[in-house]
């Protein structure tokens, strides 16, 4: 049975007026009569991207309920009852004539490398609307399961913004720098905060850089490691400390600060009755005349340039990108965004996003995006994106 996330008009005629309902993230929307985007109403903080109450603004007229049902099936990651949903619907309305529905199930089947049964869509497209139908495109999206494409790995330079969570990509990508052998410089100066088992993955990459002898600069350091101990006491034997006692201890051994390890170690061992860590001597890494003007040009490419560029999957998981175009913003008047390479966003995300561009709006800034996909852009339609933003469709 095909439903519609949101109510319609005309179910609601004899209903008195209510304001804008908050709902908890994740948890999906009913439809609300249209209210003001305000700070107080909208979103959460944008700068941490945590987890906030979302307000649901009025979708825009002509969103058919099946569209809504995919796009929202599709932003949760739920692929196989997207396009079962489409399916279903097709077969089922023959008569209809939005061609909505076809372009979402051709995007669908696109991303899966489906090329059988886009063929057969495309046929029956061709003789329902007489038009050509979209052309396969040989050069397919990376598969949803990678997040981004990894171009910060051609460097050796690794940049941490704001908060360091679980998954990040760019600490992955410094675990496989590490096997070359070649200075790895780490920039922290606009760190702010890492979770526990991101602490952990970090600890692990820069242990496997130890390992393999490659040297590392710290940039900013002391933000990292100020951090580190302001989270972690002596005699305190808090377990989820220990990732922040261990990561501690390693960049210490990065830096080549033997005696504040050997210090830190002692108390490490006493407040968690185990032996303590041994210092291992690292190849330490040689400062160049040039370190202080070097530009991370891949990985921050967007800021430098006319076009911030997001791609891959971004999820309530993964804020790199988010924080990258509010990064792009700080240098221009106007935030173009190219989205031609982004397979997904979810539902939070997407929250998150509205609330970043209010921020723009308060600022005077305007946003367009461009090559939007025919799954992401009814999901803009539904979160209200579309009226903050201008938005143009993939061609």
């Amino acid at each position: 049975m095909v439903f519609s996330f949101f109510k319609k008009k005309d179910q609601a005629d004899d209903l008195p007026k209510q304001p804008s309902i908050k709902l908890p993230a994740g948890q999906l929307p009913v439809k609300a009569e249209p209210a003001a985007p305000s700070e107080e109403t909208i979103f959460g903080d944008s700068m941490s991207f945590a987890p906030a109450k979302i307000e649901v603004f009025e979708v825009s007229e002509g969103l058919e309920p099946v569209v809504e049902e995919a796009a929202m099936l599709y932003a949760n990651d739920q692929l196989a009852a997207a396009v079962s949903v489409l399916t279903g619907y097709l077969s089922g309305h023959p008569s209809q004539n939005c061609d909505e529905p076809w372009l979402m199930l051709f995007e669908l089947y696109q991303q899966q490398a489906a090329k059988h049964d886009y063929d057969e869509l495309a046929m029956q497209f061709v003789l329902k609307f007489e038009r050509t139908a979209p052309v396969w495109r040989d050069n397919t999206i990376q598969a949803l399961s990678n997040v981004t494409t990894p171009i910060s790995a051609k460097s050796n330079y690794f940049s941490f913004v704001a908060q360091i969570e679980t998954g990040n990509n760019k600490i992955s990508d410094l675990a496989a720098a590490a096997k070359k052998g070649e200075k790895i410089r780490l920039d922290f100066s606009k760190f702010d905060a890492i979770q526990p088992e991101a602490c952990h993955a970090l600890q692990q990459a820069l242990q496997a850089c130890r390992k393999a002898k490659t040297p590392v600069q710290f940039v900013a350091g002391t933000r990292l490691t100020d951090w580190l101990h302001a989270h972690i006491e002596m005699m305190r034997r808090e377990d989820r400390e220990i990732p922040f006692w261990l990561l501690l201890l390693e960049v210490y051994q990065a830096l080549g600060e033997q005696d504040t390890f050997e210090n830190l170690a002692v108390d490490y061992a006493v407040t968690y009755e185990v032996s303590p860590p041994s210092w291992e001597t690292p190849v330490l890494a040689q400062a160049d005349t040039d370190d202080e003007i070097e530009e991370p040009a891949p990985d921050t490419v967007a800021v430098v340039t006319d076009v911030c560029i997001l791609r891959g999957v971004i999820t309530d998981q993964s804020a790199d990108q988010l924080q990258k175009l509010m990064q792009f913003a700080d240098c221009h008047k106007t935030v173009q965004v190219d989205i031609r390479e982004l397979d997904r966003i979810d539902f939070v995300s997407a929250g998150n996003l509205l609330n970043i561009l209010v921020n723009f709006a308060q600022q005077g800034k305007p946003v367009i995006f461009d090559g939007v996909s025919a799954l992401i852009y009814p999901l803009f339609r539904i979160m209200g994106i579309s009226d903050m933003a201008t938005v143009n469709r993939r061609k």
